[in-house]
């Protein structure tokens, strides 16, 4: 497979020329006043991969890892964001409600996360909480403490459909100090929001409290020319409330509360020409559905999450966890009035998770064991319109529930060798009862799996760090909730699983200056889970092929000097199908879907100071490639993503005490057009990329 090709060689060009373009220009055509040295070398970030606090640098796990002002850097507003930075990691906008999206990393994912009965191949935590229904996944950026991205199966920890990596979100806690800010921000198509945080001592050095709201309007960025109507508009409110134990002692603890509730105009599908691949109306935006989409999402999250330190090394943590979600929406399949999609489902998700964490041999070992249990009652109906025709509802009632025990001990043989082995045990049953188009049926599919973790790593310098790492994922089998008989859709498939090997290097050169990390990895997937939707409507699911995935990955932070850093990453991924399904319609040859062969992304911030106000001024910006990705499991090219690029840029001034930021941010600012995902259901179909989105904003800390 060639990998080097000319367009690859272009777009690095081109990210390389609008990266330093730009900071040259500023160099040689502005009077600088002197810049504090604030960039004496790289800082050192402190992960939790494994469910315990250590530095990224020395972290035997491939990880993407951005801190709140690395994400506002970013200009980061809400998950999907994250693909433009992170290497093998596919983040699309779901159809049914933008709020949803499609997750795919290294192979493994999931597409009809908008249906109870599927489940993503990543897993997704928010403050080690784990969030079965990618139905909310595309939260907000709230207040994050830290966003770690794991890559590789993460079968001992995490566990649960943790197939391809973890995504997780670590929120702030109250530290019981009075701070907060506020900030609003407009833009362009009327976008506009604002939020605020704040946090204090509820009880002086007992318990501290915070809450952070948000409200956003994404604004009309297309048009509907059959209704008539400007739409796109997505109204999100997002509220995250915190209770902390502050005073000292072996108690430690905190109570969150998370609402949020987002109204939409649904996701809209421009109809295109077949052998063309444009929209039909020659407009690349243009919508002519004749039906009112729309999406309504409400979702309710309740956490205790408290430990006890027993001494000696020895604690014990307990994580509880409520969840309480509602969805609505409906949606044209073909973008010309011919199929119809109302979904609704009610979603009441339990998890229970309890750590015992200690050390021994004279502090050699390390040592976690744990038990997962988890619990989600599911209630959906699917009520398709084809050709003006009212086709009897799928109704799905769902029980699934899991048991997992695990355990992981890491073992230093000396300050620089260490070996990790983690075992876990998974027990997964979905219990379906329901009606196929008006013809009832049920099931149970039941499954097991053992999954494990070996690491050797060395420490060989300071600064160089290696490790070697196998793995095996597990993913639950389930149910084809879109099937086209009663038999089919109670047959169910199998889980798929996953052996990953993978060598990475992690190194902080130039006198902390550079940091480079780099690894390879291969994973050799058995009985791949795919789905695939024909012409017809004909949608199946099953266990298609087995599958090789294998690539390597490139991230970098460069400081340059005090006024300039530069960042970036870059993956070269390839895959093949063995052992394939003869009724799955694949082909050797083909490409698994939602995977890019080839992903760049180079960014850089320059700050100066502004005059004698002692203000900070700085600009930023970031240039990611993806090349084609399919669709779909049979490769088919009228609903192939085209490779792409998007250029993001902003500018920003901050007061010299940092009380104010005023900045200016510009997102996919070529106006670079590309249909992210489509159909070929009766008629070929796209989702198409939003346009330049400009945005001026401005933040008060106190």
């Amino acid at each position: 497979m060639n990998f080097f090709s000319k367009d690859l060689i272009i777009t690095i060009g081109g990210i390389i020329s609008a990266t330093l373009v730009p900071a040259v220009w500023l160099m040689s055509a502005v009077t600088f006043a002197e810049v504090a040295d604030k960039k004496a070398g790289l800082e050192e970030i402190i992960v939790t991969a494994e469910r315990r606090e250590t530095s990224l640098q020395s972290t035997p796990v491939t990880i993407s890892a951005f801190t709140e002002e690395s994400l506002e850097r970013f200009q980061a507003v809400e998950a999907t964001e994250l693909q433009n930075y992170v290497p093998n990691l596919t983040m699309v906008q779901g159809i049914a409600a933008p709020g949803k999206v499609d997750l795919y990393m290294r192979g493994a994912g999931d597409q009809v996360g908008a249906v109870i009965l599927s489940e993503s191949g990543v897993g997704v935590y928010i403050d080690d909480v784990y969030i079965s229904r990618l139905s909310v996944a595309n939260i907000e950026l709230l207040e994050l403490e830290r966003v770690e991205v794991l890559r590789g199966p993460q079968g001992t920890l995490y566990g649960r459909n943790a197939m391809g990596g973890v995504i997780k979100y670590i929120t702030k806690k109250p530290d019981g100090t009075q701070s907060g800010n506020l900030a609003a921000g407009y833009g362009s198509f009327g976008s506009f929001n604002v939020r605020g945080h704040f946090q204090s001592s509820l009880v002086e050095d007992v318990i501290g409290a915070s809450v952070t709201a948000s409200y956003r309007e994404s604004g009309d960025w297309y048009s509907n020319i059959t209704l008539n109507e400007e739409r796109g508009n997505r109204e999100v409110l997002a509220i995250n409330s915190k209770l902390a134990l502050l005073a000292e002692g072996p108690l430690s603890g905190t109570l969150s509360l998370s609402y949020a509730e987002e109204n939409n105009d649904g996701g809209e599908f421009v109809a295109r020409d077949p052998d063309t691949l444009n929209s039909i109306t020659g407009d690349f935006r243009d919508v002519q559905s004749p039906l009112d989409a729309f999406g309504e999402n409400e979702q309710l999250r309740v956490t205790l999450d408290f430990s006890y330190d027993f001494g000696n090394e020895l604690n014990l943590r307990s994580i509880t966890s409520f969840q309480d979600i509602s969805e609505a929406s409906s949606f044209d399949l073909t973008g010309q009035g011919l199929f119809n999609r109302v979904l609704a489902s009610d979603v009441e998700v339990m998890t229970q998770e309890i750590q015992l964490r200690g050390s021994a041999s004279g502090g050699n070992l390390d040592w976690l064991a744990g038990v997962f249990l988890f619990s989600e009652d599911g209630y959906q109906t699917i009520d398709d319109t084809i050709f003006f025709g009212v086709r009897p509802s799928t109704i799905i009632d769902v029980e699934t529930d899991s048991f997992a025990v695990y355990g992981e001990g890491t073992y230093h043989f000396s300050e620089k060798l260490s070996f990790t082995a983690g075992l876990r045990y998974s027990d997964d049953k979905k219990d379906l009862t329901g009606e196929h188009r008006g013809v009832p049926g049920s099931a149970v599919n039941s499954s097991d799996d053992v999954t494990m973790r070996l690491v050797l790593d060395y420490q060989w310098t300071e600064d160089v760090f290696t490790f070697f790492n196998i793995s095996r994922g597990y993913k639950a089998g389930s149910f084809n909730a879109l099937a086209t008989s009663v038999e089919d859709f109670t047959n169910g498939f199998d889980p798929e699983t996953v052996w990953a090997y993978e060598f990475g290097v992690k190194a902080d050169l130039l006198d902390n200056r550079l940091r480079t990390n780099v690894n390879v990895f291969f994973n050799d997937f058995s009985d791949l889970q795919g789905l695939n939707t024909t012409a017809s409507g004909i949608t199946t699911v099953n266990n298609v092929a087995d599958a090789d995935v294998y690539g390597i990955e490139l991230e970098f932070t460069y400081i340059v000097n005090d006024q300039l850093e530069m960042f970036g990453s870059a993956a070269f991924q390839g895959d093949e199908y063995n052992d394939i399904d003869p009724t799955s319609g694949i082909d050797p040859s083909f490409k698994i879907n939602r995977a890019s062969d080839r992903f760049g992304s180079l960014g850089f911030e320059y700050l100066f100071i502004s005059g004698a106000s002692g203000g900070q001024f700085g600009l930023n910006g970031n240039l990611s490639y993806r090349s084609e990705y399919y669709n779909d499991i049979i490769n088919a090219p009228i609903v192939r993503t085209d490779g792409y690029s998007l250029l993001n840029l902003g500018a920003f001034y901050e007061s010299a005490q940092g009380e104010w930021k005023i900045s200016l941010t510009g997102k996919n600012v070529l106006d670079e057009e590309v249909y992210l995902k489509g159909l070929p259901l009766i008629r070929t179909t796209g989702v198409p990329n939003p346009p330049p989105v400009w945005t001026l904003g401005v933040r008060r800390n106190f």
